[in-house]
């Protein structure tokens, strides 16, 4: 069966270019198509403007995003010292800038990213330990593996998930953050969802698709929570796309609204998932 196009959505951030948001028969994920190659994507990562690779705050609503990244770092050590008793090894895929890298340095674990972006890679370099995933002879043993907002970036999925079960041990945990098109953002916002971020989110999960998908690996899900400020955040960049007069107020209020559906439908617009080796 052909894949059956959800919904078109236009790169905002470096080319201008729409993209069709797709259904198809044999995933249980939405794909973006056409899928850029390798060497394309490396283009539509390369904007100054791109939030995830800034490491300093030039405009308000960069402010906003430094901000929240602060939070959610601190955040997210809680739930990581929720899941285990003392410091070990994390390997962070898609490291970006390098923050989580240093924040759980400082929390004694042993961090090591992995990072394809040319821009981001030399920041993750410096900011520890380089992992290279793809690499057969590495025989590194992790306890945790974390994809802060990153699975929907790699490029071949199954191959990546596949490369991460080797370095966990038994018992291990990997933790995955990503966005939830079914939530009440991205209904209300459709095809200016900022969110769909293509072509850089090159699949989309819902909560059913993520949980199948990993169950394919031989991992177990031991529980999800909401991301209370990506509905915020993403509700205020939508607005941005949609030229609102006040993007941060409507984004606010949206946002807060998204959540507010979400504790009726448990569709937030994005979420963490914690899943176990087995």
């Amino acid at each position: 069966m052909a894949a059956k196009v959800y919904i078109k959505v236009k790169d905002r951030l470096t080319s201008d270019k729409t993209f069709s948001v797709v259904k198809d028969s044999s995933k249980t994920y939405l794909l973006t198509r056409p899928k850029p190659t390798a060497k394309e994507m490396q283009e539509y990562y390369s904007s100054k403007n791109y939030d995830s690779h800034k490491t300093k705050a030039r405009t308000f609503f960069d402010w906003v995003y430094v901000l929240s990244r602060k939070i959610m770092l601190k955040s997210k050590g809680r739930l990581i010292k929720k899941l285990f008793t003392k410091p070990g090894r994390v390997l962070d895929i898609g490291s970006g800038t390098g923050e989580f890298l240093f924040y759980m340095q400082k929390l004694g674990w042993h961090a090591s990213g992995y990072e394809v972006s040319k821009i981001a890679k030399e920041l993750t370099v410096n900011a520890g330990s380089y992992f290279d995933i793809d690499s057969s002879g590495d025989r590194c043993q992790f306890d945790l593996i974390t994809f802060w907002h990153s699975l929907e970036h790699v490029y071949d999925f199954k191959k990546s998930v596949s490369k991460i079960s080797p370095p966990l041990i038994k018992g291990g945990y990997v933790i995955i953050a990503c966005p939830n098109y079914n939530s009440w953002d991205a209904l209300y916002y459709k095809e200016n969802w900022a969110a769909w971020d293509v072509p850089r989110h090159l699949r989309h999960f819902s909560k059913k698709s993520l949980n199948h998908e990993l169950a394919r690996f031989g991992f177990v899900e031991v529980f999800q929570k909401p991301l209370f400020l990506d509905s915020i955040y993403v509700s205020i960049l939508s607005e941005k796309i949609l030229n609102s007069k006040m993007p941060f107020l409507k984004g606010l209020l949206f946002g807060l609204i998204s959540n507010a559906m979400g504790m009726v439908t448990k569709n937030f617009s994005s979420h963490i998932y914690v899943f176990k080796k087995l």
